[in-house]
């Protein structure tokens, strides 16, 4: 499970790759969007990880912790980044209903392993993963009200657009 990011952005590009839909790249594309808006509460949030704890700089700034982004000397942890992914991706594969059992039912296994993995290896207390999987869970819901928005939109270009688009390709 040290490589989360990893296999979770392989099977994002795999499940857009094999079944390219729009509820696929709903997914993938909410599942970045979750990671932005987890790393930007981070930047309000002062929260240590557990192995940060007793770091040097006791309340940042918010420009404190913009720059020690970029240094890499502090991170803080709340909300947790992969909890929030988690679970925008567990709330979004399980309202979906054309997802075989035989796909879903390991990746909701896995899914829901990983914010277990992130207290299991020090990385996230567990009040930043239960804030993190709560967050990814909110979003995936208030994002299956904008969906048939989103859809129409989406829908409504390509089909005006498309004959531009084939001259280009």
């Amino acid at each position: 499970m040290r490589y989360t990011n990893k296999i979770v952005t392989a099977a994002c590009v795999a499940a857009l790759l094999a079944r390219p839909s729009f509820d696929t790249a709903w997914m993938v594309g909410g599942a970045g969007g979750a990671s932005v808006v987890a790393k930007t509460l981070k930047l309000f949030i002062s929260d240590p990880r557990p192995s940060q704890t007793h770091h040097a700089i006791r309340n940042p700034t918010l420009n404190d912790k913009i720059h020690s982004k970029v240094d890499g000397s502090r991170e803080d942890g709340m909300p947790s980044t992969h909890s929030t992914v988690a679970g925008w991706l567990f709330t979004t594969l399980f309202l979906l209903n054309d997802v075989p059992s035989h796909i879903r039912i390991p990746a909701l296994a896995f899914l829901a392993l990983i914010p277990l993995s992130r207290t299991r290896l020090g990385k996230h207390t567990r009040l930043q993963v239960w804030c993190g999987g709560a967050l990814g869970v909110l979003l995936a819901l208030v994002a299956t009200v904008v969906k048939p928005t989103a859809y129409r939109i989406v829908s409504t270009v390509v089909q005006e657009h498309a004959p531009l688009l084939a001259v280009f390709l």
